[in-house]
């Protein structure tokens, strides 16, 4: 089973530094269209991204996963084209408009944003005619497994970064309170501002916290359970992120997926090459939240960061005392060592106190000004380590080939260059010219061994070199540079040539009443804005009257309906017997005031305006 770790690339740089780092494929945002619009590339930059990520057989996926207009419909067919003339592997989407455009020969995996989490959602995708599904983040890992096994479709799953409260793809709550639509790209975030909850009856039940603001996934601990689930790709959240998170995380994953492959002799990398990294991953290090595995193993008792939607880091220390400008610290086994200039904050019943190390003498970190709020017993937390971030800029990652050079005879009785990895085919240069022999031989020998060793290009590295029969040639020593030079292009350019694209299918509508339920109701929850769309899902047999997203009126809708629980997190869940509050319950903040009930059939909290 080939296992692919997918990461992000805000940038084409980026990209390569994941590749870099040990990533199978990166997905990358065009020009317009993909799901974060402050995320977008020029198409030559995602070119470049593809020929080096073919270099190693890794690929390029690009994200055009935003809801269209009809007026965009010309321009997006046009970006498709671009990209596959760019060499990208496959097309995320979201919108079922691209059912009927005229497509490039491209694989289509079906978006997150598509709702992917019951059978018959996947078993739809799959007939209409996509490859791959990105599930979604809520499913735990018996659930993933009952889908894997009634599907052929590969399956993506987010192991790392952040999470979004709603289903992704029926999140329309930015868009009500801001005019900033989740699904064009533009979310305003408002899952992550602090609200005021209140009951029935108009009691306090929490003040001034983010309670709709989740923690970030962390699946280290799952990466095995998932792979045997039927997980076949492993992907990072990260598109607004910067170079050392993504550095830091794909090498993170890197290793530890490395580590289960070496104990599994039927899984294997989805991509060649060796990787070095220079430095020792640590995922708390490059913007981290609190973190936990959300369902993987069912509903967690505390899923949300309630008191900071911000980055807290690694747990560094308790608090021992703190006077003036100096706060004495017991700190924890393992932690990079503290160093001035670190960022430093503490998770306070105020909310969270940040601050940096202005100087550090063994336990004790002397600040500028007094830091107020922190006292004895709390835990202190390291969000920025100036020696780590230091090691990402010193020690970028490295992904080369490890590469053989034999200069011998060939069957003609002239000298060639032979070149290969000890897997692939190799590649034969032959030396241009007639050639004289050596004089000295032994002395030719040791020069041949020695400019052959040499490479300038940082995608290989030259093992070993031998230099093979006698009569050994003499060639001045650039010559011998220009052939070493000219074998290596030839070789890389020959795993370039490799690189194959997946299996491309033409999408097609079906009944969707063969596939129910598929979780998204046939309303406006699908999605449709746009005339190709609608036709799509009239000739799937649904009620075009219910389904038009622009004509539905979001402020008598549901805004989000979630699989997480305010009232489980809170303690205050029927179904376990806990203390009730008077229900609805209401969220309220500066921008207005959500109602908030419970399906608690489904298991679900569902968030509408208040009236």
């Amino acid at each position: 089973m080939r296992v692919e770790l997918l990461a992000p690339a805000p940038t084409a740089d980026i990209g390569r530094l994941a590749i870099d780092a040990g990533a199978d494929a990166v997905y990358i945002g065009p020009p317009r269209f993909g799901a974060r619009q402050k995320a977008g590339n020029p198409i030559a930059d995602i070119e470049r991204l593809a020929a080096h990520a073919h270099t190693f057989g890794a690929r390029v996926y690009a994200t055009l996963n935003t809801l269209l207009l009809d007026g965009e419909i010309a321009e997006a067919q046009r970006c498709a084209w671009d990209l596959y003339h760019a060499g990208v592997d496959a097309l995320i989407v979201q919108d079922m408009a691209w059912a009927g455009m005229d497509l490039p020969p491209l694989p289509l995996h079906a978006s997150t944003q598509m709702d992917n989490r019951t059978l018959g959602k996947l078993q739809f995708l799959e007939a209409v005619g996509f490859t791959r599904a990105i599930l979604a983040r809520e499913l735990s890992l018996a659930e993933i497994g009952h889908l894997a096994r009634g599907t052929n479709l590969q399956l993506e799953a987010f192991v790392h970064g952040a999470l979004c409260v709603c289903y992704s793809g029926q999140c329309y709550l930015s868009e009500v309170l801001g005019g900033r639509s989740a699904n064009r790209g533009a979310c305003a975030q408002p899952c992550r501002l602090p609200y005021t909850l209140r009951d029935a009856e108009g009691r306090v039940m929490a003040r001034d916290g983010h309670l709709l603001s989740l923690k970030d996934l962390n699946q280290t601990r799952n990466l095995e359970a998932l792979i045997e689930a039927g997980v076949g790709s492993l992907k990072i959240e990260g598109r607004l992120k910067d170079a050392a998170y993504v550095q830091n995380i794909t090498a993170h994953y890197r290793q530890q997926l490395d580590a289960l492959m070496a104990r599994h002799a039927d899984w294997e990398r989805a991509s060649d090459g060796a990787v070095e990294h220079g430095f020792t991953p640590h995922p708390q290090l490059t913007f981290a939240r609190q973190q936990d595995g959300y369902f993987a193993h069912g509903r967690a008792p505390r899923m949300a960061s309630t008191i900071t939607p911000k980055a807290v880091g690694e747990a560094l220390a308790t608090v021992r005392s703190v006077e003036g400008l100096c706060i004495g610290l017991e700190l924890r086994d393992g932690a990079v060592p503290l160093a001035n200039g670190d960022g430093l904050c503490a998770v306070t019943p105020g909310g969270l106190v940040g601050f940096r190390a202005n100087r550090v003498e063994q336990d004790r970190v002397y600040t500028l000004r007094p830091v107020h709020g922190i006292a004895p017993g709390d835990t202190l937390y390291r969000n920025s380590s100036t020696e780590f971030n230091r090691q990402l800029e010193a020690c970028p990652p490295r992904r080369y080939y490890p590469l053989r050079m034999r200069l011998l005879r060939a069957d003609d009785g002239g000298w060639v260059l032979k070149v290969d990895d000890g897997i692939g085919e190799p590649i034969v240069q032959p030396l241009d010219a007639e050639v004289e022999q050596a004089r000295d031989e032994n002395r030719a020998r040791q020069t041949w061994e020695r400019q052959l060793a040499r490479s300038s290009d940082p995608r290989v590295r030259v093992v070993s070199v031998s230099v093979e029969g006698g009569g050994v040639p003499f060639l001045p020593i650039s010559a011998m540079n220009t052939l070493r030079r000219k074998a290596v292009d030839a070789w890389l350019s020959s795993r370039q040539a490799r690189a194959t694209r997946g299996l491309a299918k033409a999408l097609r509508p079906v009944p969707l009443s063969d596939y129910m339920p598929t979780a998204t109701p046939p309303d406006y929850r699908l999605n449709v804005t746009n005339e190709l769309a609608a036709r799509f899902y009239a000739a799937c047999g649904l009620d075009l009257a219910r389904l038009p997203l622009r004509t539905h009126d979001m402020r008598h809708g549901e805004l989000m309906r979630t699989r997480y629980c305010l009232r489980h997190e809170m303690d205050l869940c029927p179904r376990r017997g806990d203390a009730t509050a008077a229900s609805p319950l209401f969220l309220h903040h500066d921008g207005g005031v959500l109602r908030l009930t419970f399906d608690c059939r489904a298991c679900e909290m569902v968030v509408t305006l208040a009236d």
